[in-house]
Formats: structure tokens, C-alpha cells, sequence
């Protein structure tokens, strides 16, 4: 009897650790990583520039838009150092988000000082940012 007893209550054990091994878990995402791309040009670089940002890791949170947001003198706006998709202008790169380079072409904005860095929205609305460049001809 108490070798059956105890046989069961191992039966009953296995079966509970198995049944709670088994169960979902929401396992957090990992959003991407950017990396901003100096602009191109040519000799009118000044007042028409093509922005490319360079998708170095998809990440598992998928993306609802992408590009590169930017604060220039002469943009209607107030120029900041860090532009944020809230305040600034974004170029907008086509989706699908892949891994590799992407350009798309600014607006025509005659300017000596700029600020740009890549961007994603993510599903959840948060935005993730890539590194900062700067152009400045004063």
C-alpha cells in the first residue's frame, strides 16, 4: 500500500511539474537597432538631401514606420540638437523593414545647419532612435 501511495504522488508530482513547464509566457520583444547614415547630395547637398538609415537588427517587435526625422535652420521650426518624430520632420522609408540601407529624399529646404537620426515606430507606439549626425557650414 505505501509503495502504491508513493507512486502516485510521484505520478501526480510529474504530471503537475510538466502541465506548469508547458504554460505560455510572455516573453518581452527586442526592439531594433538603427544606425543613421551620413546624407547624400552632391553639390547641392545644402538644399536637397537624400537620408538613408541602415537597419542593423530587425529585433522580434514589428514596425509600423520608419525613416530618418530631422531639425533644420530655415525649417519653420525651432532647431534642436536631438529632433524627435513629435516635433520635427520625418523623410518616411518605405516599408517592408528589412536589415540593410534604406534612402528616401527630403523636402527641398535650403539650410547651413541640420540635425538627423533614424527612427522606427514600433506596434506599441514607442519610438526607437538611432545615432545623431549633424551637418553645419556656418
Amino acid at each position: 500500500m505505501q509503495k502504491r501511495f508513493t507512486t502516485l504522488a510521484l505520478v501526480v508530482l510529474s504530471l503537475f511539474l510538466f502541465s506548469y513547464s508547458c504554460q505560455d509566457h510572455v516573453v518581452p520583444g527586442i526592439p531594433p537597432q538603427l544606425k543613421t547614415l551620413p546624407f547624400g547630395g552632391g553639390q547641392n547637398a545644402k538644399c536637397s538631401l537624400t537620408y538613408t538609415v541602415e537597419v542593423t537588427d530587425v529585433g522580434t517587435i514589428p514596425v509600423k514606420e520608419y525613416g530618418v526625422v530631422f531639425s533644420a535652420v530655415n525649417d519653420g521650426r525651432t532647431f534642436v540638437d536631438n529632433p524627435t518624430v513629435a516635433d520635427n520632420i520625418k523623410v518616411i522609408v518605405a516599408l517592408p523593414f528589412v536589415a540593410g540601407p534604406k534612402s528616401n529624399a527630403g523636402p527641398q529646404i535650403c539650410t547651413s545647419r541640420i540635425s538627423y537620426r533614424a527612427y522606427a515606430i514600433l506596434q506599441d507606439d514607442s519610438v526607437v532612435y538611432g545615432n545623431t549626425l549633424n551637418y553645419n557650414d556656418d
